[in-house]
């Protein structure tokens, strides 16, 4: 913890991943993460975070953050930077802004497809809760993803949902 307004967690490994069939997809390098959360104020928080991981481990990792559900990856490897601010509008109101930038290298091995392609996901949310048990809430939320190669397309996507919580004690 760099400040009592700070969180910051790291990981770093040495990684290997080999298949049994096409060796176009193996990887050999340097993964990990990094991710800093700061809450400037008691109604302010912004969490950063850092990654470099092969494509089952970055979908396991985003299994985890519900709010953000998105497609399992299986890259060779993706770098992703995402910055996510929430601020508590109301006692009552959250509101939660997202920007996600992923780029992976793509190579499937048992099809010969190679290529490249960068996602970026920007997305606005609000949270309300009308009492103790009962939360309403909306997303909206636009994806462009930029490709070359044949493993991946050119992709353009406006998204929105919206849902409903009711806890019954």
């Amino acid at each position: 913890m760099p400040t009592g307004a700070s969180t910051v967690n790291a990981r770093v490994a040495a990684s290997n991943t080999e298949f049994e069939r096409g060796s176009a997809a193996d990887f050999e390098g340097v993964t990990g993460y990094i991710t800093w959360e700061w809450k400037p104020s008691g109604l302010l928080k912004v969490n950063t975070s850092l990654s470099r991981d092969t494509g089952q481990q970055s979908g396991f990792l985003r299994l985890f953050d519900l709010s953000n559900v998105s497609a399992t990856d299986f890259s060779q490897i993706t770098n992703t930077l995402t910055v996510r601010a929430l601020y508590e509008l109301t006692g009552k109101i959250l509101v939660d802004g997202t920007v996600d930038v992923a780029r992976r290298n793509l190579a499937d091995g048992f099809t010969g497809l190679t290529g490249r392609d960068t996602t970026t996901t920007l997305s606005l949310g609000a949270k309300w809760s009308v009492t103790r048990t009962a939360t309403l809430g909306c997303t909206a939320s636009r994806l462009s993803r930029s490709a070359t190669g044949s493993a991946s397309s050119n992709f353009d996507a406006n998204r929105f949902g919206c849902f409903g919580q009711l806890l019954i004690d």
